[in-house]
C-alpha cells in the first residue's frame, strides 16, 4: 500500500485452521498457477490444492475485528465465513480486507485471481508473503491486510501528497500515501499545524468526533480551529461557525473565506480558501451523517511541524507519536496517542463520552452486527462499477463502504 518508503511493523499472529467436509463449489482441482519462490499461495491455490479446506483459515486471527467489520460465525457458533485480502487496481492500495461466505469462496479462488501478470487481480490469506507489488524482493500482508515491503527505512524528505484526508467509515490517507482504518470513538486530532500562517501568527487545529455504530465507525463532526475561530461541522450539514448555529454563509474564519454549497440532497460540502489561485483549501463533506475531511493542495510552508492522524509532515508523513520520534503503525494504538487529551483545548461545542482519560471505545467484538459484508445485498462486481469514477487510491475503501453500508448512493456521491 505505497508504503516502499513507510517504515512499518506487524506481528503475523496465529492462524487456526479448520477442517470441512463441504468444500465450496466449482473450484478447480488443481492449481492453474505456481507459486513463486518465497510467496506464499493464492487464494486460488491454497483452496484448490486443498479440496478438505485444511489450509483455510477458519474465524480469523486476532485483530482483524476492526478491519474487516465482518462476523465469521453464525448463530450456532460455527465458522461460515472468511477474512481474506481482495485485490486492487490501485498501485498505492493494492489490497483491501474483505469477508466472504466460506462457501462462496470459489469467486475468489479461481484462476483470474490468482494470475501473477496481473498482480493487482491476486487474492490472499491476511498474514502470507506476497512479492511486492510495486518492486523488487518478498515482502509480506499482515493480518489486517497492509502490505509490509520487504526493507523499510525512516528518513526526513518530502512528503508524496498534498491532498490528505479522512472520509467514510472512516479511512485515514496520510501525507506519504498511507492508508488506514480507526473504527473506534472518541475525540482525535486530525491535524496540528502550528505555522499555517506565520506571518499572522495563526495556528491551524483540526478535530474530528468519530462515533461507533455497528462493527464499524465514523465521523459525526469535525471542528476546524484557525487562530481563535472555530468552524464546527457535523451530519447531516450541521454546523456553527463562531459558535453560532447556521451562520451566514458565505462568511470568513480568521480572514479565510468559507462558503458552503449543496450539490445533492444528501451532501453538503463546505469550504475554506486558503488561497484560490493555487486552489488550496481545506474540504469538509457530508454526506447523510458521515463527515469527510480533505486537505487540498496544501502548501509546504503552512504545513512544516504539523502532526495528527494525518502523519508527521516533516518525516515523510510516518505515523508517529507526539514526540516526534516513536512509529507507531497499530491505527489503535495510533488513535489512543492521539485522542484529545483531557489536558488540551477542546474544539467542540458539546462533551461526549468517552473523553480521555477514558480510552477510545472500540467496537465490541460480541455484540450483534446488523451489517455484514458477507451479508451485504450489494455485489463486489457491482460495488467495484459503482466506485469505478472514484480516484485509484480511495476505490478499495468506497467499494469497502458501499458493501459494508449496503448503500451505493455513498459511491454515487463520490469522494470529494
Amino acid at each position: 500500500m505505497r508504503l516502499s518508503n513507510h517504515f512499518l511493523a506487524a506481528v503475523l499472529l496465529a492462524t487456526s485452521w479448520n477442517v470441512d467436509a463441504n468444500p465450496p463449489n466449482n473450484v478447480p482441482p488443481a492449481c492453474a498457477s505456481t507459486t513463486p519462490a518465497g510467496e506464499s499461495k493464492s487464494v486460488h491455490e491454497t483452496v484448490c490444492n486443498q479440496p478438505d479446506w485444511s489450509a483455510v483459515p477458519a474465524c480469523g486471527t486476532p485483530g482483524q475485528t476492526v478491519a474487516f467489520h465482518g462476523d465469521l460465525k453464525n448463530h450456532h457458533d460455527e465458522c461460515v465465513r472468511v477474512n481474506i485480502c481482495h485485490g486492487t487496481a490501485s498501485a498505492t492500495n493494492p489490497f483491501t480486507p474483505i469477508t466472504v461466505d466460506r462457501d462462496g469462496l470459489n469467486g475468489h479462488a479461481d484462476a483470474a485471481h490468482s494470475d501473477r501478470t496481473q498482480k493487482d487481480k491476486v487474492d490472499y490469506f491476511p498474514s502470507t508473503s506476497i512479492k511486492n507489488p510495486n518492486g523488487a524482493g518478498n515482502g509480506y500482508l499482515n493480518e489486517v491486510c497492509v502490505f509490509i515491503p520487504p526493507t523499510t527505512t525512516t528518513t526526513t524528505t518530502t512528503t508524496t501528497t498534498t491532498s490528505p484526508m479522512v472520509f467514510d467509515d472512516p479511512h485515514f490517507l496520510t501525507w506519504n500515501n498511507t492508508y488506514y482504518d480507526f473504527m473506534g470513538a472518541c475525540d482525535l486530532k486530525l491535524i496540528s499545524a502550528p505555522s499555517f500562517a506565520p506571518e499572522d501568527g495563526l495556528a491551524l487545529e483540526i478535530d474530528i468526533r468519530t462515533t461507533a455504530r455497528y462493527e464499524y465507525s465514523y465521523i459525526e463532526s469535525a471542528a476546524i480551529q484557525i487562530g481563535e475561530d472555530v468552524l464546527e461541522v457535523s451530519s447531516f450539514g450541521g454546523y456553527m461557525l463562531g459558535g453560532v448555529s447556521a451562520a451566514e454563509l458565505p462568511n470568513t474564519i480568521a480572514g479565510f473565506t468559507v462558503q458552503h454549497s449543496q450539490p445533492s440532497a444528501n451532501i453538503h460540502l463546505f469550504e475554506i480558501l486558503l488561497d484560490e489561485d493555487k486552489d488550496e483549501k481545506i474540504v469538509i463533506k457530508t454526506f447523510k451523517d458521515m463527515v469527510s475531511v480533505k486537505l487540498h493542495g496544501a502548501s509546504p510552508s503552512r504545513f512544516h511541524g504539523s502532526q495528527g492522524m494525518l502523519g508527521n509532515y516533516d518525516k515523510n508523513g510516518l505515523m508517529m507519536a507526539r514526540d516526534g520520534v516513536t512509529v507507531i503503525n497499530d491505527p489503535n494504538a495510533f488513535a489512543d496517542e492521539w485522542q484529545i487529551k483531557d489536558v488540551e483545548p477542546k474544539l467542540f461545542q458539546s462533551r461526549r463520552r468517552p473523553q480521555h482519560p477514558q480510552a477510545c471505545r472500540l467496537p465490541s467484538e460480541t455484540k450483534e452486527k446488523r451489517r455484514r459484508l458477507g451479508s451485504s445485498s450489494i455485489t463486489m462486481e457491482e460495488a467495484e462499477a459503482a466506485c469505478g469514477s472514484w480516484p485509484a487510491d480511495l476505490i478499495p475503501g468506497c467499494v469497502h463502504d458501499v458493501i459494508a453500508l449496503d448503500d451505493l448512493e455513498l459511491a454515487h456521491a463520490g469522494a470529494f
